[in-house]
């Protein structure tokens, strides 16, 4: 039997808005305006600048990686394929991913002589930024389980899922460094059926090429490597700075445990294939305050900031998705 894509799109839209509004039903809704317009404007200025310096952290490891491979399209141009492709991501199944084909397609426009150092770019960048995520959280669910007072049990679940995601990724990255050889004829034992297709033709010097440039990414460019890494690390950092300042903005104090706490559970509630986290991340949020014992009456204020930053960073991406599906943006490089 075959799924509608949309049917299935639009249940797990439903299933999304109904966690929204239980979790809403919850939380004095009324407080939305208090909280919003609560801030002043040296609090909004920091906070702006602050999401900036952390979307240009990431675009810089992106770039970085680009230059290891000898393929460096601009600063400008790459944020602003970044920021339309997260847009996309946004909105589809899982906020981790959705908008990497269009920014492999982006990239390829920029030199269709290497167009396969596209998919090498957006590849490598996704691994960083999962890997190091995988990395984070491992280390966070450990930490709860050492030292938090909630029910250690509970951990274990989500620290075995994981660790073996992030065991995965880390034995697929080695796979493509190390035994290249091996997954390419697998690959091309694969699609040996369709060998003739038209569309495949060039396929195994183009699976040559990824091979040989990862590996030459990993074992030359080490610089650029442990750079990407660093910048990884250092957007965590931030994002978790950005969560430190928002919990100052609502006056709540959390200890360190309780904070990673928070921090490992919205991450978790990201993971879920549901747009943009909806409801799942406003679920969790609500679950660990009650589960502290705080006052849920800040748990709106805190919701109400987070969703506001995320519909001004995905109208900005649409509107980047547009000009850049029409051909409009223009930078030094074009």
């Amino acid at each position: 039997m075959k799924i509608n894509s949309k049917f299935l799109l639009g249940c797990v839209w439903i299933f999304a808005l109904t966690l929204l509004a239980w979790t809403l039903i919850q939380l004095p809704v009324e407080s939305i305006k208090f909280w919003i317009t609560g801030l002043d404007l040296f609090q909004w200025g920091i906070w702006g600048l602050l999401n900036i310096v952390i979307i240009a952290i990431y675009v810089l490891r992106w770039h970085v990686i680009n230059i290891g491979l000898d393929f460096i399209p601009s600063f400008l141009k790459l944020f602003f394929i970044r920021q339309a492709g997260q847009s996309i991501s946004y909105i589809t199944p899982g906020p981790q991913f959705g908008g990497e084909p269009l920014q492999i397609y982006w990239l390829w426009n920029e030199d269709t002589d290497n167009g396969y150092k596209a998919f090498i770019s957006v590849a490598l960048d996704r691994f960083f930024e999962l890997w190091v995520n995988f990395s984070v959280l491992i280390v966070g669910i450990t930490v709860l389980i050492l030292f938090s007072n909630t029910a250690v049990t509970i951990w274990y679940y989500p620290l075995i899922v994981i660790a073996l995601f992030f065991f995965g990724l880390t034995l697929v990255g080695t796979l493509f460094t190390r035994h290249a050889q091996f997954l390419i004829r697998w690959i091309k034992k694969a699609i040996s059926r369709w060998e003739n297709n038209a569309r495949l033709k060039g396929l195994d010097l183009h699976l040559e090429n990824i091979s040989s440039d990862i590996k030459k990414f990993v074992t030359q460019q080490q610089k650029a490597f442990y750079t990407a890494v660093g910048f990884s690390v250092l957007g965590w950092f931030g994002m978790l700075v950005e969560l430190g300042l928002i919990l100052s903005f609502l006056d709540i104090q959390l200890t360190l445990v309780n904070f990673i706490f928070l921090v490992v559970t919205m991450r978790l509630a990201l993971l879920l294939p549901i747009p943009g986290g909806i409801g799942t991340m406003e679920a969790s949020i609500y679950w660990v305050f009650a589960s502290l014992g705080l006052n849920t009456f800040d748990v709106i204020g805190m919701i109400a900031l987070i969703r506001l930053r995320d519909l001004i960073i995905v109208l900005f991406g649409m509107g980047v998705f547009h000009f850049l599906m029409k051909g409009s943006i223009k930078t030094p490089v074009d």
